[in-house]
């Protein structure tokens, strides 16, 4: 799953090296989907640079970024954007009944800023690596990471598996993450390839594919044009 060799961030990992329904293949070095860069060593910021990071996108809401700001939003020659996917301050007033799949529908269907995030990377496309990132980069990174696999072309099994590893990748530092979490149970911090295949099948069947899915939310044809090259032209 291409995951970077770091130390203080557990789920960096690469987009590229996954055939698509063209014959191509996603290139290596375009775009990364991590968990947070709030607590990264500087040698592993300094990994990042030179791998050739310039634009972070933090999906987290301002309540995580109060908590543990990002460590790259001063950074000269890195560009940063807090874009809220979730957008929401309010977590669920009762833990033990968190419907994860549920969560992920009402991201696709009513976050305000599916267009912001996908206009913000066509607009920073020749600019580096983009980095994007949630809390444990396991959820909101993970539905930004299918959609952009969804417009290369990239077959679903091979997005379900990219989605599965994060449970695996994440298990380091899941009870720290309970502790922004708490009260939680145990089933937030998977990452079962149905929940992910199941919001495949839902932008395909029910929205008639990435494309018009991206579409609906705003984003024009061009924008989704350099998307697409930016992952898949050598």
């Amino acid at each position: 799953m291409k995951r970077l060799p770091l130390k203080s961030v557990y789920n960096a990992r690469e987009l590229g090296g996954y055939y698509t329904d063209e014959g191509k293949m996603t290139q290596y070095k375009r775009f990364l989907r991590s968990d947070a860069f709030c607590s990264i060593a500087d040698e592993d910021k300094k990994y990042l640079i030179e791998h050739g990071v310039r634009v972070v996108i933090d999906l987290r809401d301002s309540f995580e970024t109060k908590k543990k700001p990002n460590s790259f939003e001063n950074v000269e020659g890195v560009t940063y954007y807090n874009i809220q996917l979730r957008g929401s301050e309010n977590l669920s007033p009762d833990p033990s009944n968190i419907d994860m799949l549920q969560g992920y529908y009402d991201m696709i269907n009513s976050s305000a800023n599916i267009a912001t995030i996908f206009k913000t990377i066509a607009k920073e496309a020749d600019n580096g690596i983009i980095a994007f990132h949630c809390t444990a980069g396991k959820d909101r990174a993970g539905l930004i990471a299918a959609l952009l696999l969804m417009i290369a072309g990239v077959d679903k099994l091979d997005i379900m598996a990219n989605y599965q590893v994060s449970h695996t990748y994440i298990t380091p530092i899941i009870e720290e993450l309970f502790k922004i979490y708490p009260n939680y149970p145990q089933h937030v911090m998977l990452s079962k390839p149905e929940w992910i295949g199941s919001i495949v099948d839902y932008i395909n069947n029910e929205c008639g594919g990435v494309n018009a899915y991206l579409l609906s939310k705003g984003v024009t044809e061009e924008e989704i044009k350099i998307i697409k090259d930016k992952l898949t032209k050598g």
